[in-house]
C-alpha cells in the first residue's frame, strides 16, 4: 500500500470502493492499489489537488458501470485460472508414477465388478463409503469447511469454490448417469468391457474426492501465501 496518502485518506478509499458494490475484499485491495496510485500521481502533478477531487476524477473515468467490469473480469480470471489447475493435477495421473496408482486402483475395481456378488459389492460399497467420510471427516477437522465463513468475502476464494463446481458437473455427471446405467443389470451379468467401464468411472470419482479433499486445498494455501499475505486469511 502507498505511503503517500495518509491512513485516513486510505481508508476512505476503501469506504469507497465498497460503497460501490464490491463485494470481495481482495479486489477491493487491488482497486485501492490503483487508486492510491493513481491519487498520488495526479497531486505529483498538481500540488493543490485535493484527495476528493483527485478520487472523483478518476472514478469518472471508469465506464458507467463503475468497478463492475473489472470485478467481473477478475472473476473470469479466477474461474479460468481454478478450472486449469484442477484439469491439470487430474491429467497428471496420466503419467508417471501416477499412472502406475490409477491403472492399480482400476485393476482392483475391474475384478470387484467382474466377480460381482453380494459380498463383493457389499464390500466395496463400505470402503466407498468409510473413504467418503474419511475426506470429510478430514476436511472439517483441517479447516477447509470454509465455504459459509469466506462466502463472498474473497473472490479467490470463492472461484476455488466455484470451479471445483463447475469440474464436478461435466466430469462427474456423466460418469454416474453412466455407471447407473450399466449398474442396472443383474449382478454377476457385467461383461468384461460393463466392468472396465465401472472400474474406470468408479477410479476417476475417487481420484476426484481425494484430490478436492488433499491436494486442491493445499493449491489455494499456496495461492493465498504468495499473493494475498496483505489479507491475513487463516
Amino acid at each position: 500500500m502507498t505511503n503517500h496518502l495518509s491512513k485516513e485518506e486510505v481508508n476512505k478509499l476503501f469506504e469507497f470502493v465498497e460503497s460501490k458494490n464490491v463485494q470481495y475484499l481482495d479486489v477491493q485491495h487491488e482497486i485501492v492499489d490503483h487508486l492510491a496510485s493513481a491519487i498520488e500521481e495526479k497531486q505529483s502533478k498538481n500540488s493543490e489537488l485535493s484527495f476528493e477531487k483527485a478520487l472523483n476524477k478518476l472514478y469518472s473515468e471508469f465506464p458507467i458501470t463503475g468497478f463492475a467490469a473489472f470485478v467481473s473480469t477478475k472473476q473470469s480470471a479466477m474461474s479460468i485460472f481454478w478450472r486449469k489447475r484442477y484439469l491439470g493435477f487430474m491429467l497428471s495421473y496420466l503419467k508417471l508414477p501416477k499412472v502406475v496408482i490409477a491403472g492399480f486402483i482400476v485393476f482392483v475395481l475391474q475384478l470387484f465388478f467382474q466377480n460381482a456378488s453380494p459380498f463383493n459389492m457389499g464390500i466395496l460399497l463400505i470402503a466407498c463409503i468409510i473413504f467418503s467420510l474419511s475426506c470429510n471427516y478430514y476436511s472439517f477437522k483441517a479447516g477447509y469447511n470454509f465455504k459459509e465463513k469466506f462466502e463472498n468475502k474473497y473472490l479467490a476464494i470463492d472461484a476455488f469454490l466455484e470451479g471445483h463446481e463447475v469440474i464436478s458437473f461435466f466430469i462427474l455427471i456423466p460418469i454416474i448417469v453412466l455407471t447407473a446405467i450399466l449398474s442396472d443389470n443383474d449382478l454377476g451379468y457385467y461383461n468384461h468391457y460393463q466392468s472396465w467401464i465401472l472400474a474406470i468411472n468408479l477410479t476417476i470419482m475417487l481420484l476426484w474426492i481425494h484430490a478436492y479433499t488433499f491436494q486442491f486445498p493445499k493449491m489455494l494455501k499456496k495461492e493465498l501465501s504468495e499473493k494475498y499475505t496483505h489479507l491475513k486469511i487463516a
